[in-house]
């Protein structure tokens, strides 16, 4: 039988380091994500929203997963709040109320301070 490469310290290590790249992109991604959000808040109800709530709900979508795998799981959980709330306007009619834009908004900025506070602990 032959022996693996495989050590515990080499995964710890690149585990660390693949955080540590996600944790370099939450803010970029985080801008992403505001944009969208104002574009949201300032369109018309039109066809273009509806592409932009789905745009919305990709990115919270794999915010969500790729920080719920690396361990972020409050990040993780707030990006899947957003991700619901993009799920269930897409399932209505596509178009948010002003109810569902301020449910994003809120969501956001809990995000946003998630963001913050892992940015201090490091």
């Amino acid at each position: 039988m032959q022996q693996s490469n495989f050590s515990e310290a080499k995964f710890l290590d690149r585990l660390a380091s693949i955080r540590s790249s996600f944790s370099a992109e939450l803010p970029d991604r985080l801008e992403k994500i505001g944009l969208l959000l104002d574009e949201l808040s300032c369109a018309a109800k039109s066809d273009a929203t509806t592409q932009t709530l789905k745009i919305l709900y990709e990115q919270t979508h794999n915010l969500a997963g790729t920080g719920g795998t690396l361990g972020f799981e409050r990040l993780s959980h707030l990006s899947a709040d957003l991700e619901n709330i993009c799920r269930n306007v897409l399932n209505e009619n596509g178009k948010p109320s002003d109810v569902d834009l301020g449910k994003l908004l809120s969501k956001f900025i809990l995000l946003r301070d998630e963001l913050k506070d892992l940015q201090k602990t490091g």
